[in-house]
């Protein structure tokens, strides 16, 4: 059994593991993936920079950049990449620093770049792609069956950000038509307010999909777990008894020693130094 090494747990969309540890160990144990101490680590000598990590039954998929590698998950060995920067087919349009968000919790593998969803098997042969309308920096996306939920921030009439979470169904002018918001909880970022430097995770989707039920979380004021049915209808909400650990000056000086050392989020400390 090879295991999958921490650091590459860490590069779960963009390197964010707080508030997210819950979430990862949920949907591990959900694939019925166990990694145990002691087990060989495997190198994966195609990677400089891993950005997303997706696990299915059967692969291993990491995003670095535009393109997607595929790994067996039995031994973790590489079959395939694809992708590539760009507007065309089988491409992706990026901002810097960033990989596509993609999704294989169904039957297919579906890519968001900028301004679309690109639909591929999950061995990496395209299908098709669905043109959005506004392209959209902070939207995620996941496909099952009958539609497609997606995530976005929204603002109500007093100009409050929120995370909603939204189902979708095809459109042939506009790509995807909002059917109904499932759900939405205050965004970590408010206008005029300090920015909390216990959520960075602004790249990371807060919603998956899997055995028929979607699951959101991702609130920071809650560990709570809310799970509907793919018709948006509310079914149960898990909450563990989790104890929030208290933010110390240890805490504050190795979060930004962590910003400064690293050229990517060196630009965020201004933000969040006071």
């Amino acid at each position: 059994t090879a295991e999958i090494p921490r650091e590459i747990l860490k590069i779960q969309d963009g390197g964010n593991m707080t508030n997210r540890v819950y979430i990862l160990i949920f949907l591990l144990a959900a694939f019925s993936i166990t990694i145990w101490a002691g087990t060989t680590v495997i190198p994966l000598t195609e990677h400089v920079k891993p950005f997303r990590i997706r696990i299915d039954d059967t692969h291993i998929y990491i995003g670095e950049g535009p393109e997607i590698f595929i790994y067996t998950l039995k031994d973790v060995k590489f079959i395939k990449k694809f992708g590539k920067a760009g507007e065309g087919p089988r491409e992706f349009k990026l901002y810097p620093e960033l990989s596509p968000d993609f999704d294989v919790s169904g039957k297919d593998l579906v890519a968001f770049s900028i301004g679309k969803l690109s639909f591929f098997s999950k061995t990496g042969e395209f299908k098709n792609e669905i043109k959005l309308m506004g392209g959209g920096t902070w939207q995620f996306y996941r496909a099952h069956a009958t539609g497609i939920f997606g995530e976005r921030i929204t603002r109500d009439q007093n100009k409050i950000r929120y995370t909603s979470t939204i189902k979708y169904d095809r459109d042939p002018k506009t790509g995807l038509k909002k059917t109904k918001e499932v759900f939405r909880f205050k965004h970590r970022a408010q206008s005029g307010k300090p920015f909390s430097p216990i959520s960075r995770g602004i790249y990371i989707p807060n919603f998956y999909i899997h055995d028929g039920k979607l699951y959101i979380g991702g609130d920071i004021n809650t560990s709570a777990i809310h799970v509907f049915d793919l018709d948006g209808k509310f079914l149960s909400k898990i909450d563990p008894p989790l104890e929030k650990i208290k933010y110390t000056d240890a805490d504050k000086k190795s979060y930004i020693d962590e910003l400064m050392g690293n050229d990517e989020y060196r630009k965020y400390y201004e933000r969040i130094k006071d």
